[in-house]
C-alpha cells in the first residue's frame, strides 16, 4: 500500500530491552491498545478523507487482527497470573491480513478470504 502511494516502506529497528515474560506481555498488549484505539482509527479516517478504498480495507484488516493479538496477549497475561502454565498450542495466521485464530476454522479466512492452506502456523 505505501508503494501505491508512492512511498518507500523503511523501517527503524529499535533496541530490544527484554524484561519479566509478565512485562514483555503488558508491554506488548499495551502497543496493540495504542494500534487499536488510536494509530488503526487514524489511518482509517484519513484513508476515508482520500477515498482511497483499498487503504481502508488494509487499515480495517489490521485493525481486526490486532483486536485479536490484544485478546490473546489478554489471555496469556491472565493464565500467568494465576500460576498456572499451559501446554504449548499452535496458532494459525493469515499471511495476508494478519487474522489471527487458534484452531483451523473454514476454507478461507473470515476477513481478506485467503485459503486457508496459506495460513501460517506458528507454535
Amino acid at each position: 500500500m505505501i508503494r501505491k502511494l508512492g512511498a518507500e516502506p523503511a523501517a527503524v529497528i529499535q533496541p530490544v530491552h527484554v524484561k519479566s515474560t509478565l512485562e514483555n506481555l503488558n508491554e506488548a498488549r499495551a502497543g496493540e491498545r495504542y494500534e487499536i484505539d488510536s494509530m488503526y482509527p487514524e489511518f482509517i479516517r484519513e484513508a476515508k478523507e482520500h477515498n482511497n478504498a483499498a487503504a481502508i480495507r488494509s487499515m480495517e484488516w489490521a485493525l481486526d487482527a490486532e483486536k485479536t493479538h490484544a485478546r490473546l496477549f489478554s489471555e496469556a497475561i491472565a493464565v500467568l497470573e494465576s500460576g498456572w502454565l499451559i501446554a504449548a498450542r499452535n496458532f494459525y495466521v493469515c499471511t495476508a491480513c494478519g487474522y489471527t485464530s487458534e484452531t483451523p476454522e473454514s476454507e478461507r479466512c473470515p476477513t481478506c478470504n485467503l485459503p486457508w492452506e496459506k495460513f501460517e502456523v506458528i507454535r
